[in-house]
């Protein structure tokens, strides 16, 4: 797929959330309960959360920037797994503001702006809607908690951004 993508400016990278009651890095994990033995039992998905979960690495994910005269520098963000059929999603925004992996599809986008902050990275959609952290029971995966990332409820993310990779050409799929 041959898309207007700027090598020079795209790139791969991890991202942690700070400012939240479970801090730390965002993945795709999801607190399905608890077990008779007391260990927290977890459940990957495909919804961005961020849950605390430490003993995980965080997700990468690859930035990838589209210049537009009107609007600046914006990005694309795609998972970032190696080569091979799991770069063939994107984040995207469902119906009810939650951040998810969806399958690629022709058109690009949607895309996000990134805003350095101090030490923070501020990321927002195009129609400035900054990205939030929201506690919630995830009704569309039985009930499961987690701390989702989305545009209506919760703080806005204050996030660490670890640039594993500069200058990163489009996955392959």
């Amino acid at each position: 797929m041959t898309q207007p993508y700027t090598q020079a400016l795209s790139f791969v990278a991890t991202l942690e959330v700070l400012n939240t009651d479970a801090p730390g890095p965002v993945g795709t994990w999801e607190i399905q309960g608890t077990s008779s033995h007391g260990t927290t039992l977890w459940h990957g998905g495909s919804w961005l959360t961020s849950n605390g979960r430490t003993d995980r690495p965080a997700q990468r994910f690859w930035f990838g920037a589209v210049e537009f005269a009107d609007t600046g520098t914006l990005f694309e963000i795609r998972l970032w797994r190696s080569r091979g059929p799991e770069n063939n999603v994107r984040v995207e925004i469902s119906r009810n503001g939650y951040l998810g992996l969806y399958p690629l599809t022709p058109a690009i986008g949607p895309f996000f702006r990134l805003e350095q902050r101090g030490e923070q990275v501020h990321i927002e959609t195009v129609d400035g809607r900054p990205l939030r952290v929201g506690y919630d029971h995830s009704a569309w995966t039985t009930g499961r908690k987690g701390h989702y990332l989305n545009l209506e409820h919760g703080p806005v993310a204050e996030f660490a951004m670890q640039i594993i990779e500069g200058a990163v050409a489009e996955p392959e799929a």
